[in-house]
C-alpha cells in the first residue's frame, strides 16, 4: 500500500510533511493548519489529527461540523481544530481523584481534608503564613512604574552570579499594574494553597485539570473494556453542546469508532452512544468564558 491510499484510508503516518495529500471534504481550515504545522507536531497528534481529516468515515462528521459551526458560541469553538483537540481530551481518561470510585473518592478527599487542615494549624504564624490572604492578610507591594517594568523585570530576573543556586521571581498582576511580590513567595503564602486544596476537596468534579468542561460520572459504574468509549462518546456530546454544537448521534458514534480505532468487533453505533449519553448527561449553561487553546 502506498503512502497516498494509507492517508486515503485514515492510516497512521509517520512522515510530517506538507505532501500528505487531503480529501476534498477536509476542513479547509484545519488542513492548511496541519500543513502549516508540519513537522511541529509530535507525532501521536499528527498522527490523530491526520486520521480525522482523511478518514472516509469522516466524511459525515465534517459534514456536519460544517453545517453546525455557525451556531458556537464562540467562533474559536465552531473551528475544525477545536473539534480535533476536543477529541484529544476526550480520549484522556480521568486522573487521581476522578477515577476512584464515589465512595473511595469521599474517603480519599476526607483524608485530605483531615492532614490539610492540621498542617494549617501547624505552619499558622510562621514564614509559610507571613504574606497569606487567609491568616495575616495579603500585602501587595506598589505597582511597578510602567516605565520601570522592562528593566526591573531584567534586572530580577538576572543571575546572581557563580554561587546562584536558583532562585524564584513572582509578581501579582492587577487592573491597577504588575506587582512584586515577596522574595519568598511562594513559602510566604502556602497557607493561601493549602486553603484552596480544601476547597479542591469540595469541588463537583473538574479535579483533574478539565475546568468543569467534562466529567468523570460516566465512569461511576461502568467497567473496563468499555470505560473509555463510555468516557469518550459522554465527553465529546456534553463538550460540544457547551460550545453550541450538540452533535447527532449518528455522528457521535462514527467519531468514537474512528477516535478510539475501534475493531470491528467493538463498533458503535447511534444506539449505543444515544443509550450511554442520556444515561450520564446533563445540560449545562453556555459557556460565559473564552478556554485557552
Amino acid at each position: 500500500m502506498d503512502s497516498e491510499d494509507a492517508t486515503a484510508r485514515g492510516i497512521h503516518v509517520e512522515q510530517r510533511s506538507a505532501d500528505v495529500r487531503f480529501p476534498s471534504w477536509a476542513p479547509v481550515d484545519l488542513v492548511q493548519w496541519l500543513n502549516d504545522c508540519s513537522g511541529k507536531l509530535p507525532t501521536r497528534i499528527w498522527n490523530r489529527y491526520i486520521q480525522l481529516a482523511t478518514d472516509p468515515r469522516m466524511r459525515d462528521v465534517w459534514d456536519w461540523h460544517a453545517s453546525a459551526r455557525s451556531s458556537a458560541t464562540r467562533e474559536l469553538y465552531g473551528s475544525a481544530l477545536s473539534l480535533c483537540m476536543d477529541v484529544s481530551h476526550a480520549l484522556r481518561l480521568p486522573g487521581k481523584p476522578g477515577n476512584m470510585t464515589a465512595a473511595a473518592r469521599a474517603k480519599y478527599f476526607d483524608k485530605v481534608r483531615h492532614h490539610t487542615q492540621a498542617l494549617i494549624h501547624l505552619l499558622s504564624d510562621t514564614r509559610y503564613s507571613s504574606n497569606a490572604a487567609t491568616f495575616a492578610g495579603r500585602q501587595i507591594g506598589d505597582a511597578i512604574e510602567e516605565d520601570d517594568l522592562a528593566a526591573t523585570v531584567v534586572r530580577n530576573l538576572a543571575d546572581w552570579g557563580e554561587d546562584e543556586i536558583g532562585h524564584v521571581v513572582a509578581y501579582y498582576v492587577d487592573e491597577d499594574g504588575v506587582h512584586p511580590l515577596p522574595w519568598n513567595y511562594p513559602e510566604s503564602e502556602l497557607l493561601d494553597l493549602l486553603w484552596e486544596v480544601i476547597e479542591w476537596t469540595h469541588e463537583d468534579d473538574g479535579w483533574d485539570w478539565n475546568f468543569g468542561l467534562s466529567s468523570s460520572k460516566p465512569l461511576a459504574n461502568v467497567k473496563q473494556p468499555s470505560a473509555k468509549m463510555v468516557y469518550f462518546v459522554c465527553t465529546m456530546y456534553e463538550t460540544l453542546e457547551y460550545h453550541g454544537m450538540a452533535i447527532p448521534f449518528p455522528q457521535l458514534a462514527t467519531l468514537a469508532n474512528v477516535a478510539l480505532n475501534l475493531s470491528d468487533a467493538e463498533q458503535v453505533d447511534e444506539d449505543v452512544v444515544r443509550k450511554q449519553v442520556r444515561r450520564h448527561h446533563k445540560p449545562r449553561r453556555a459557556p460565559i468564558r473564552d478556554w485557552s487553546f
